[in-house]
């Protein structure tokens, strides 16, 4: 196998990405709405969306 990158994932990033994996929601759960939440005040907007690629964020800027 061709490592690519090292990355450590510790316990409470494990206990956190099971969270979400066991609510099976992972695109539009508590924890998307609340990274949006965040998101939003760290950048200094009123508003902040997710999206699962570059693709669709381009689609709906073009759109909006």
């Amino acid at each position: 196998m061709i490592k690519i990158g090292d990355y450590r994932i510790s316990e409470d990033e494990r206990k956190l990405v099971n969270e979400v994996l066991d609510s099976h929601r992972i695109s539009e759960g508590q924890k998307v709405k609340l990274f949006e939440t965040k998101w939003a005040e760290f950048i200094g907007k009123k508003y902040a969306m997710l999206f699962n690629s570059g693709t669709s964020a381009l689609i709906a800027g073009l759109t909006a």
